[in-house]
């Protein structure tokens, strides 16, 4: 493909690489769910905006007519964390609240000492009763048909596996809102 004549097609080489890889790293995380130890963790340093605009980018679901994703913070705060477990949380939640009728999701971020907190807000409708109630257990809190309920498990289990916490902060009929707590440097 990427010696293709066509400019279009060569031009989605790098992108159909970086899918088939965040693939293939998510069936190892799936199948590494339930073991025990600790998360072997890639650290590098980058900027949020970059990611969130990339998973933005590459998610179907935001892609569609009268989506939006928004950022409501500073371009210049970064992170040093595993960048491609970051992204498999963002992209989770960024799905999950357009899979459930939200149109708009906005991602704020605020310095707190060492630490960044980052909520992801959206206008959908809320989470039923049900999924609230086991959010965050695999294989029970998924809130639609044909879900597996191990998204936001696994969400958790990388934002812990960086010192963080996700939790669900708000989920009613104005909308859902999850806080992500991480270090601003998985390294300290």
């Amino acid at each position: 493909l990427s010696r293709s004549e066509d400019p279009a097609v060569r031009d989605m080489v790098p992108i159909l690489v970086a899918t088939l890889d965040r693939a293939v790293n998510l069936c190892r995380q799936t199948l590494s769910f339930s073991r025990e130890g600790p998360r072997h963790l890639d650290i590098s340093l980058f900027p949020l905006a970059d990611l969130v605009e990339e998973v933005a980018t590459h998610l179907p679901e935001a892609q569609a007519e009268g989506r939006v994703v928004e950022t409501a913070f500073d371009r210049d705060l970064q992170l040093e964390a595993d960048r491609d477990e970051l992204y498999r949380v963002f992209q989770n939640l960024l799905q999950n609240a357009f899979l459930a009728g939200a149109g708009r999701v906005v991602l704020s971020a605020a310095r707190q000492g060492a630490d960044v907190s980052i909520d992801i807000a959206d206008d959908g409708s809320g989470l039923p009763p049900r999924a609230r109630a086991n959010l965050f257990q695999p294989f029970a809190g998924s809130a639609r048909k044909g879900g597996t309920g191990l998204g936001l498990a696994i969400a958790r289990d990388l934002v812990r596996a960086h010192g963080g916490e996700l939790a669900l902060l708000q989920s009613d009929e104005e909308g859902t809102v999850f806080r992500l707590r991480l270090k601003l440097s998985a390294m300290g």
